[in-house]
């Protein structure tokens, strides 16, 4: 008797742990264009408005698309044509703000969000966005991000291997327009941290991090400037568009 109810027991663990596991971390609010996700299992579905996004999803946008994520925790995120994220780790209870934690690894193209709570209480290191050339970390933030593989970060036009560019070393500034993250704060603080060395972000700066530079740059390059465009709040974007909920690149932010 003892020995099955450890059988049951066990099973009921077994249960409530694959439960946890699948457990929406958020769901996406507007599309437009594609949107497909690739489960930890290997399972790939294309998404539409109102589907769960899971911890351990990788959410890919095709060419002509954006696609609003929306938190848990109250997070927005808009993810720009031709990106790759991956929501490594998510953890969200509104009764356990030290337990807090999203980590998210961005191997492609970019996004504009506005953070929620995680960053804001608890743990301020809780929120991280981590690409190959920094990690961003976040105060409560509203910040815009592309991971430029070419030139001007022309990915969206011509999907090719980057040409060679030759950046200087250290803190110099690199060659207008050169491949490597780019992030833009519209509103509070970033911080882009490499192995040894970081850099802090205030509103209306704009930071440039590669495999030999992190530094702050004079403005924004002009493909960083469409995102401006994007307003994460309001739905509007201050484009010259008919309609008020539509940005230059046909993106409308709910």
């Amino acid at each position: 008797m003892e020995k099955f109810n450890l059988l049951i027991a066990s099973m009921l663990l077994l249960v409530a742990a694959g439960a946890q596991a699948a457990e929406a971390v958020g769901k996406i609010g507007y599309m437009s264009g594609t949107l497909v996700v690739q489960r930890e299992d290997g399972t790939i579905k294309v998404l539409a408005p109102k589907s769960e996004v899971w911890a351990g999803d990788m959410l890919v946008t095709a060419k002509d698309s954006y696609a609003q994520v929306q938190m848990n925790d109250g997070a927005k995120m808009t993810l720009r044509p031709h990106s790759n994220l991956k929501i490594e780790a998510y953890r969200f209870n509104k009764e356990e703000p030290k337990l807090d934690n999203a980590i998210f690894r961005l191997l492609k193209g970019g996004f504009r969000t506005v953070t929620g709570l995680i960053g804001k209480r608890g743990d301020p290191d809780a929120y991280k966005v981590r690409t190959v050339s920094a990690t961003i970390g976040v105060r409560g933030t509203d910040f815009s991000s592309r991971l430029c593989a070419t030139q001007d970060c022309q990915d969206d036009e011509v999907e090719r291997q980057a040409a060679p560019v030759n950046e200087p070393l250290g803190d110099a500034e690199p060659q207008s327009g050169a491949p490597g993250l780019y992030v833009t704060v519209h509103d509070g603080q970033v911080i882009m941290a490499q192995a040894d060395r970081s850099l802090s972000l205030g509103s209306g700066e704009t930071g440039f991090a590669s495999a030999t530079a992190l530094i702050r740059l004079p403005a924004p390059p002009a493909f960083m400037n469409v995102d401006m465009q994007i307003d994460l709040e309001s739905g509007s974007s201050g484009s010259s568009s008919p309609n008020p909920s539509v940005n230059q690149s046909g993106c409308v932010v709910r």
